[in-house]
């Protein structure tokens, strides 16, 4: 993997974290809410940083290769003119 992949996929570890204990909490308040007992989800906070590295992943490898097998630029009208 590259650098960038490694930075990416880490940043997601951590966002999808975040964001799964975020997440965590809004369920478990309507949970208490709406039922008046305790609800949620184990493990959601883990579960969402590897779904999160997972995705990133995959972007990062579409991204890759539609950058690498894209046809270069035709030179523009500015580019042109400059000559």
């Amino acid at each position: 993997m590259r650098a960038r992949a490694v930075v990416v996929t880490v940043v997601a570890l951590i966002g999808g974290f975040l964001a799964g204990i975020v997440l965590s909490e809004v369920i478990g308040a309507v949970g208490l809410l709406v039922f008046d007992s305790v609800v949620g989800v184990r493990f959601l906070p883990v579960i969402a940083a590897v779904v999160a590295a997972g995705a990133a992943i995959i972007v990062n490898r579409r991204a890759e290769r539609r950058s690498a097998s894209a046809p270069p630029l035709p030179p523009s009208a500015d580019d042109q003119e400059a000559r």
